[in-house]
């Protein structure tokens, strides 16, 4: 017989698989094989995977929705769509055939309820086929409560939990499992089932198989000595086995989803009660459900347990050091004192690891057979020292087990203590810098708040300064051309013989008033041209020398006595609508036209002509019309000089403006 220590030991058959992709499904695929693997994971492993999904996400609703019927509504509908959802989830899976089957002889009592169903376990598949027979409970591990999807189904049903120290350490405190599953059991059998929830459901192995072997059982599921339905689950024959205790977990997914169809048949045993010797005794009432298994045929029987389990897999991943000590396999591992005379204390230490992991039992209770316990080999320095009576030895083994654990649940209780005590503080340092990480949020919102406000304001105050120097930029070459222009016109005026031209005061005003920018200077302007009409005599125009009508001298005075004629007569009057003409003393006498043109043009007075033309001409060539009314006022040119003048100023460009030109000389200077 091969070592424990050897991962081939016949010990260990019941977790060996034997499917097509090897031991531990690590065998090497061929090209063929891993062909046709890729495309069934591309084409069947994708739809399949999507509709567990839904199936999942239906029950997780309907239980989330159960919630708001009444009891006895949600006890008699939740139950009635569970079982067909569970069933879907397992085609969904690929189990096209899940058949049960009744074995063995009926028992008496045909109508005899049983509180508990006792399975063997082989696959996560378990509990979904239970599900759509039974909808029952479940002894579930602990950390089941954290598995999305299973979490909630595992609370509605209202499961047992196994508590071990992962679970422990997720915050959740319960009563030991054993207390919980014999409460539930027992009320199952006085017929106070809590609405909606069916039989327990327990798998007592502990463990998983390979679906060939059936392991000892544990007593938790027989403490309360309730009758049991044993049930016996049979994968059908494929390329994969469901077994998956020791293949990676992903990987067994992937197979399981790749291979379209997979069977199961189970195998539902007579109720089996137990008799009052067994009551009394929930090792052999467990002795009793199992042999009852085996002997429906299909199963051998395997002396493993659970710490031979987690030792073959240690050993068949090449971790020696992780086998446990109170496994067949640990127990070799063991120091030997004689080999190692200061090795007591080691032994010792030994000794207590064994001890502690011996008693380890997720429902409660010893998991100790008879083969395990004829096994056992008590070293020859503890046999000396122990009593003769082996009623003493089992007093002295109770008082070491209540000291052990007695020591041991101090150290953790003062263990325990002491980390609340390290979480409080902890929890108190993290509101305080919640609070404060609080405030400076705060702060730092305000500060961007403000920030943000002062880039907007420096970005509207750019956009300001720059309207602004462009608006600076063309005022201030403005300001240069009116002062250029102002400069020019003060000094044509400057240079005027006697303040009269021939255009009239009218055109001294609009010149005023186009060529200043500045408001109070064209009053001034005004209130002097004022001043010095003012100071003419309003007498009769002075006796002259006839001269020659061709003489310009004559002609400059002859201009100068109709202008004083018209002012004095009291200007010139405005447009008519009609006329069109100029009024002296309320009679309309039409200008004598100089070649048609002053008929044609629109007759305008002198201030609104010189607005037109200051508007349409160049500063340069307006400068040059005021030269030329400059010479005709000085006498220096004749009129049709000048007329000829202000048609190349005027340009082709401007006829009005020449024609409005030739209607003022017209009415003021006549042609001679």
């Amino acid at each position: 017989m091969l070592s424990p220590l050897d991962p081939s030991s016949a010990l260990y058959d019941a977790f060996r698989r034997s499917d097509a992709y090897g031991e531990r499904g690590q065998r090497r695929l061929s090209r063929s094989e891993a062909l046709c693997l890729a495309l069934l994971g591309v084409t069947i492993v994708p739809v399949k995977l999507a509709l567990i999904l839904c199936a999942l996400l239906l029950g997780w609703l309907l239980v989330r929705l159960s919630v708001l019927l009444p009891a006895a509504w949600c006890s008699a509908l939740v139950p009635r769509v569970g079982r067909p959802l569970a069933r879907c989830f397992l085609l969904f899976w690929g189990f096209w055939r899940v058949e049960w089957v009744s074995a063995g002889e009926p028992a008496a009592d045909a109508t005899l309820e049983a509180a508990v169903v006792c399975s063997n376990h082989i696959s996560y598949m378990d509990m979904a086929i239970h599900l759509e027979h039974y909808f029952p409970s479940f002894v579930a591990r602990g950390d089941v409560v954290g598995v999305p999807f299973l979490g909630v189904f595992s609370q509605y049903l209202k499961c047992v939990y196994v508590i071990n120290e992962d679970y422990q350490r997720r915050g959740v405190r319960q009563s030991g499992a054993s207390a919980q599953v014999r409460e539930r059991v027992e009320e199952v059998a006085a017929g106070m089932r809590r609405r909606g929830i069916g039989p327990l459901v327990i798998f007592p192995e502990g463990t998983t198989t390979n679906g060939r072997y059936l392991l000892p059982f544990r007593t938790g599921a027989f403490l309360a000595g309730a009758p049991v339905r044993p049930v016996m689950l049979r994968y059908g024959p494929g390329r994969v086995s469901p077994a998956w205790e020791s293949i990676p977990p992903l990987w067994h997914l992937f197979l399981m989803l790749a291979h379209p169809l997979h069977s199961v048949t189970a195998y539902e045993l007579p109720v089996y009660v137990p008799n009052a010797e067994e009551r009394a005794n929930p090792r052999l009432f467990a002795d009793g459900v199992r042999r009852a298994m085996l002997a429906a045929g299909g199963l051998h029987a395997s002396p493993a347990t659970l710490a031979d389990c987690r030792a073959y897999l240690a050993l068949a991943a090449g971790r020696a050091a992780d086998v446990p000590a109170h496994s067949r396999a640990g127990r070799t591992l063991l120091p030997n004192p004689s080999s190692n005379p200061g090795g007591e204390k080691e032994l010792a230490d030994a000794a207590q690891i064994w001890s502690a992991n011996a008693m380890e039992d997720s429902y409660g209770s010893l998991a100790l057979t008879s083969e395990y316990i004829h096994d056992q080999v008590v070293p020859k320095e503890v046999a000396a020292v122990l009593p003769a009576n082996p009623g003493e030895q089992l007093r002295l083994a109770h008082a070491i087990s209540c000291h052990a654990y007695a020591g041991r649940v101090a150290a953790l209780e003062s263990e325990v203590g002491r980390l609340r005590r390290a979480a409080a503080d902890r929890s108190s340092h993290v509101r305080t810098l919640e609070t404060r990480l609080t405030s400076l949020q705060l702060e730092l919102q305000d500060a961007l708040d403000k920030a943000r406000a002062q880039d907007e304001a420096a970005v509207r105050l750019a956009a300001e300064k720059k309207a602004l120097v462009e608006t600076v930029r063309r005022q201030a070459q403005s300001v240069a051309r009116l002062d250029a222009f102002r400069r020019n016109l003060l000094a044509t005026l400057q240079t005027s013989p006697d303040g009269n031209d021939a255009l009239g005061e009218e055109g001294n005003d609009a010149l005023g008033e186009e060529v200043s920018a500045d408001a109070s200077a064209d009053r001034l302007v005004r209130d002097a041209l004022s001043r010095a009409n003012a100071a003419l005599p309003p007498a009769q125009p002075p006796a002259r020398t006839p001269r020659c009508p061709h003489d310009p001298d004559a002609l400059h005075e002859r201009t100068h006595e109709r202008i004083y004629e018209a002012e004095e007569d009291g200007g010139y009057a405005s447009e008519g609508a009609d006329s069109g003409g100029l009024t002296k003393s309320g009679s309309t006498s039409p200008p004598p036209p100089l070649g048609g043109a002053g008929a044609r043009g629109e007759r305008l007075d002198g201030k609104e002509f010189f607005r037109r033309a200051r508007a349409r001409l160049s500063n340069e060539h307006f400068a040059a019309f005021l030269q030329a009314i400059k010479e005709l006022n000085s006498g220096r040119q004749t009129r049709d000089e000048t007329l000829a003048a202000a048609r190349g100023i005027f340009g082709p460009a401007n006829p009005d403006l020449y024609a409005s030109f030739d209607g003022l000389l017209s009415r003021h200077l006549p042609a001679h």
